[in-house]
């Protein structure tokens, strides 16, 4: 695992948010008010990583350009368009 820098609509299943394995990942169009002219502004992405509580899923909603931080697999390194 290694830690990576990545903008929330580059994110793939498999990475680690915040101690959770990403499960399933929608990136989805959403409206911009700001005056950003990065095209990852215009998206949003829902992300779905297991409950520490439980079986249930949570859903985690993060603006596309929004930077995180992330463990990824080394077989996971390579960069997916979306």
């Amino acid at each position: 695992m290694k830690s990576v820098h990545v903008k929330a609509a580059n994110l793939k299943i498999g990475d680690v948010l915040n101690g959770s394995r990403i499960k399933h990942i929608e990136v989805y169009a959403r409206k911009n008010r700001t005056l950003s002219r990065d095209k990852d502004a215009y998206k949003e992405v829902l992300v779905l990583v297991p409950s520490r509580h439980g079986y249930r899923l949570d859903a985690i909603h993060i603006p596309g350009h929004t930077k995180v931080v992330v463990k990824r697999p080394i077989y996971n390194m390579k960069y997916r368009r979306v």
